[in-house]
């Protein structure tokens, strides 16, 4: 489409985004870690979810229209960190589950880790940041179909999150399976990872909204 510029340094950026670890990283490798690749693919599902949702917002504007508030971003800001803080202290309390009741989760529980993944995703004033500074790069002023064109993009973006956040979430999962020996291993996967949510969560108090 003439309206997008230079596709496949968009595709090679989105690829190199995928590898930098954040807060949805953390939450897909511990959930494979800890309960299996099907609770990570969930995650990985929720995560999604959450990319459409900010390309939805991006491309009807309400993503420039959050960030042209300072009360409505600093109300997501506060929102997300709070968020990511109940998430690394319930992590903290979780002790895992057996192999044998991963197979057999509940579906609320599913439900429930859908959207707690959907969530981590949607309360990220970083990822809005993205949205808003990145993708406009890619797309030529002044020439028709930009809409389209962001709605490409989008789809792009996320497919190749999806299908790099579900082979993350097998492969840890996998690997988790063949060397643990015991559950006990599993509580300081999430100690760890819940720790370091506590620690993005606080952090993310400090984003600053851009001023122009």
């Amino acid at each position: 489409m003439a309206a997008i510029s230079n596709p496949w340094l968009f595709v090679l950026a989105v690829m190199v985004l995928n590898v930098t670890p954040g807060p949805d990283t953390m939450l897909i490798v511990g959930q494979s870690v800890s309960r299996g690749h099907r609770a990570g693919l969930l995650a990985a599902m929720g995560i999604s979810l959450g990319c459409a949702t900010h390309v939805l917002f991006a491309v009807l504007g309400l993503s420039a229209l959050l960030l042209a508030s300072e009360t409505a971003f600093n109300t997501l800001k506060v929102a997300g960190a709070i968020y990511l803080v109940w998430l690394g202290i319930t992590m903290l309390r979780d002790k895992g589950e057996a192999p044998a009741q991963r197979v057999e989760a509940p579906r609320v529980s599913r439900r429930g880790l859908l959207l707690r993944a959907y969530l981590t995703n949607l309360l990220n004033p970083k990822v809005v940041l993205f949205m808003v500074s990145f993708f406009p790069q890619f797309i030529r002023p002044g020439v028709p179909g930009t809409t389209t064109a962001l709605l490409i993009l989008g789809a792009i973006f996320v497919g190749l999150s999806t299908v790099y956040n579900s082979g993350m979430a097998w492969a840890s999962g996998r690997l988790a399976a063949r060397i643990s020996g015991s559950g006990m291993w599993r509580v300081w996967v999430n100690r760890v990872t819940g720790v370091a949510f506590l620690g993005v969560g606080l952090r993310l108090l400090s984003v600053s909204r851009p001023t122009t």
